[in-house]
């Protein structure tokens, strides 16, 4: 028997339970398969009948209708991908029942001479404008079902073309956990991901959410005990034997949230991607160019997909330059895409700073709410894209302030969660092809300069508009 849902209802574990997890959202107009008979549950505004469909999940009957189709007539069942979605926080006052999305099969993501991986979806829209869906049936997998699978292949690496880097302290990690991802909910401060129609443009309609992808951040460390980044962590490295992963200074901690992001205190642009973590320094200043260069041959050969190097060096010499010139071909030889923040400056004048101004690094400055650049964000010559840099909801976990530093590493961290959603879609696209695409979708001040501006590069990062060229 079908039922068709008049308003966006919860997707419930257990119909007797009202404290049972939320396994996601069914949105008004969904038409879905379900057993015919009612079942008796805990009451919600004077009803307790619920729906049962094949996968044992219960539906609230309050805001759902029965349909009836001559076999004629019958809809095609549409297989939505198989995982748990963001739940939006527009969605707070659905009634208690719940929904899915529709999906579209992505290609595997093809690494050289290594098997595909998984891949996944996305969100809804908001609750002043419903999500209008024709008629279609909706099956959809229970999340217990979902597998996360990890390459064991290596990539092709170039012969090298100078010294060694000096070995650093490599801290071995257990692969993480195969879990499933918390429900989310995105909160209504969350502007740089819901004006941006991240989670029912890319999580939900194309089902991209990163699963499969794996973000390096090369930065202060994280905060390993926080339920948004354990569960995600799949290898670290720190740059001493006596040093530990963990972050006394908060920057490399935000950068991940942002970037990756779990959801049950703060979620990021790619909530499903794995977290390969380089600790290069206990604070930015601390920070070394042998520190980077060893962190990002590390994240190289650990085959990351994306690498967000969150350090600014006025000044290399000419052996680091080297170096870091030789490991970003690598890098870019092997698909993997890097970034790296324009730097934090209140000077007018253009500035280099390093890695970003290096060739085969998108470099990133910042941008606040009303899509103007960040005082603090240094102008450049450089310079691809401004991302959101301030004003980000992290959560407060043990401490940790609910906004975000203001920082352009921030930005670039939330340019890297973009960029590993791009690589998720589509796996044939070169490093090359992904930069012009990022730089292409900018929206310019103004059109004249775009590519040329100091203070704006190309434009205001747009996922919508890169959307739409992918």
């Amino acid at each position: 028997m079908k039922i068709r849902f008049t308003e966006n209802t919860k997707i419930r574990q257990r119909h007797d339970d009202p404290q049972a997890p939320v396994l996601g959202i069914a949105y008004q107009n969904t038409i879905l398969d379900v057993n015919e008979n009612l079942l008796e549950g805990f009451d919600i505004e004077g009803n307790n009948h619920w729906w049962q469909d094949k996968n044992g999940w219960y539906y609230w009957s309050g805001k759902t209708e029965v349909l009836q189709f001559d076999k004629d007539d019958a809809l095609p069942p549409v297989v939505a991908k198989p995982i748990a979605l963001p739940v939006p926080d527009d969605q707070e006052s659905i009634p208690d029942g719940e929904t899915r999305s529709r999906s579209r099969e992505v290609p595997p993501r093809a690494i050289i001479d290594a098997p595909p991986r998984a891949i996944i979806p996305e969100t809804p829209p908001r609750a002043t404008t419903p999500l209008v869906i024709q008629p279609s049936v909706v099956e959809i997998k229970p999340t217990s079902e979902l597998v996360e699978v990890e390459i064991t292949g290596s990539r092709e690496k170039e012969p090298p073309r100078s010294r060694e880097v000096p070995p650093r302290a490599i801290i071995e990690v257990p692969p993480p956990v195969l879990e499933t991802l918390p429900l989310p909910i995105v909160q209504a401060g969350d502007w740089a991901l819901n004006s941006r129609r991240i989670p029912e443009q890319w999580w939900q309609e194309k089902q991209l959410t990163g699963r499969g992808i794996k973000i390096a951040i090369l930065s202060t460390g994280i905060d390993t005990s926080h339920p948004d980044l354990a569960p995600a962590l799949s290898g670290q490295f720190a740059f001493s034997d006596n040093d530990t992963l963990e972050d006394s200074h908060g920057l490399g901690s935000e950068a991940a949230l942002i970037a990756l992001g779990r959801g049950q205190m703060a979620i990021g642009v790619a909530p499903q991607a794995t977290l390969l973590c380089g600790k290069i320094g206990p604070t930015p200043g601390d920070m070394t160019p042998e520190n980077l260069i060893a962190a990002l041959k590390w994240a190289i050969d650990n085959q990351a997909d994306v690498i967000a190097m969150l350090a600014d060096f006025r000044d290399l010499m000419p052996e680091q330059t080297q170096m870091l010139e030789q490991l970003i071909s690598q890098a870019n030889a092997q698909n993997i895409v890097l970034l790296a923040p324009s730097g934090n400056s209140f000077e007018r004048k253009p500035e280099v700073r390093y890695p970003a101004s290096l060739n085969g690094v998108l470099c990133i400055g910042a941008h606040n709410l009303m899509n103007q650049r960040c005082f603090f964000s240094a102008a450049s010559k450089s310079l691809d894209v401004l991302a959101p840099g301030e004003g980000i909801r992290i959560g407060q976990h043990e401490g940790m302030p609910l906004w975000n530093q203001r920082d352009t590493c921030i930005a670039t961290a939330y340019a890297a969660g973009i960029v590993a959603l791009v690589r998720q879609s589509d796996p044939t696209l070169t490093t090359e092809q992904i930069r012009n695409i990022l730089r292409e979708s900018a929206t310019a001040p103004n059109p004249l300069t775009k590519g040329t501006d100091t203070e704006y590069g190309y434009g205001i990062l747009n996922p919508e508009a890169l959307l739409s060229l992918m």
